[in-house]
């Protein structure tokens, strides 16, 4: 099985100094919040709903994905998607 990448999730800093990732979107940075990445492509979580999104073709830039067609849904909330990827014991606390 070919790897795709380690997901990096953001600290609070980071994920405060990068609306604009989301400008582009529709609804930008009111309905999207950056919260991670996978191979620099960003991992977003849907403010009213709480899904998590991301980029799935990971041979595309996510940036250069004018028509989002990689733009799909990763999991339906975020303690789904943390729950559903190994995480380290007390990185979530931090």
């Amino acid at each position: 099985m070919e790897s795709t990448g380690d997901i990096r999730l953001w600290s609070a800093a980071s994920v405060r100094q990068t609306p604009w990732v989301a400008d582009d979107l529709p609804g930008g940075a009111a309905r999207w919040c950056a919260v991670a990445d996978v191979l620099e492509n960003t991992v977003l979580v849907e403010r009213i709903a709480g899904e998590v999104w991301w980029f799935s073709d990971l041979n595309v830039v996510w940036y250069t994905d004018g028509e989002l067609a990689s733009f799909a849904k990763l999991a339906d909330e975020v303690a789904g998607f943390i729950d559903g990827r190994p995480v380290a014991a007390g990185t979530v606390e931090q």
